[in-house]
């Protein structure tokens, strides 16, 4: 996106950018208008040309796979402590199929520790 910045980096294409709408300021210390986007992994703005790397794939695949870590273990503190009533309350969560909370809550932490194990190898 078209946007008034100044480069600060010429190896890493970093720019400080004008957010605003007044383009005589910017114009006035020495911004021009150049390509940039935002980076998903530090928030930052960059030429769009330096961002169209393998290497910035790879970082912001890293950066996903750290929140997915993060969100997983949110999730597992959670289950633990529901994991803590059913034991207390043993009740059927589905009487049909004779399952209990305490099983159900296993599987879902079962499924998720699963998952952490494949993401932190």
């Amino acid at each position: 996106m078209l946007k008034y910045c100044k480069i600060v980096n010429l190896e890493t294409g970093l720019c400080k950018v004008g957010l605003g709408t007044n383009t005589d300021f910017y114009k006035s210390i020495g911004m021009i208008e150049l390509d940039v986007t935002q980076s998903e992994v530090d928030n930052q703005w960059y030429l769009t040309e330096k961002l169209n790397t393998p290497e910035y794939e790879e970082k912001k695949a890293i950066k996903k796979k750290e929140e997915r870590i993060y969100e997983i273990k949110i999730k597992l503190d959670e289950l633990d402590k529901k994991r803590i009533r059913a034991m207390c309350e043993p009740e059927l969560k589905d009487g049909e199929a004779g399952e209990t909370w305490l099983e159900y809550y296993n599987k879902q932490i079962s499924d998720l520790r699963k998952e952490l194990t494949e993401l932190s190898s």
